[in-house]
């Protein structure tokens, strides 16, 4: 099995972190001819309006499965903030970034094990080469499970896509980081 986890394209911020900007909305445009040389079975892809709209100039004839496993952690009461009242708030609990829970959201732990039951159910999977349109934080959660790697140094640019090859038991035969297909 091939997965090609794409990490959405270029997104604003604040109120504005679930639109793709002008440049994100371009990267979608030119990653397509790269994705028609995949052969992709499947296209499974998060809720968000930024990972949908990233795939959708390569949709044409295919479908697309959206599930909120493939999301990226949830932020709860959080969602929307600015990256200083995200730390702010983290300090403010006496808690480590891995443990800290916004309010209606989820903390690390959540997202690994929510990754851990999106790879479980891949297993019964029929399909040879998937595309997941994602983010960032789910793609680290997935390295993390299947190749070990210290996911805190890990960057994954919007439009980018990182290769993993698994064999019939799930083991990782090949893999690639952060394939920048469109500069």
């Amino acid at each position: 099995m091939k997965l090609y986890l794409l990490r959405h394209a270029e997104r604003g911020h604040g109120k504005e972190q679930d639109t793709l900007t002008l440049k994100g909305i371009k990267q979608s445009r030119k990653i397509v001819p790269y994705l028609e040389t995949l052969h992709i079975d499947k296209i499974i892809c998060a809720n968000t309006k930024r990972a949908i709209k990233t795939i959708e100039p390569f949709l044409k004839n295919l479908s697309v499965e959206v599930t909120s496993l493939v999301n990226e952690q949830e932020m709860g009461s959080l969602r929307g903030k600015s990256g200083t009242e995200y730390r702010n708030a983290i300090e403010k609990s006496g808690l480590d970034k891995k443990n800290f829970r916004p309010e209606g959201g989820e903390n690390y732990y959540d997202l690994i094990e929510r990754a851990k039951k999106f790879l479980y159910s891949l297993k019964k999977e029929k399909a040879e080469n998937i595309l997941i349109s994602t983010h960032a934080g789910f793609i680290r959660a997935v390295i993390k499970l299947l190749l070990n790697l210290p996911e805190e140094k890990l960057k994954f640019d919007f439009g980018s896509v990182t290769f993993i090859e698994l064999d019939r038991e799930f083991k990782v035969i090949n893999y690639s980081l952060n394939q920048i297909v469109n500069p």
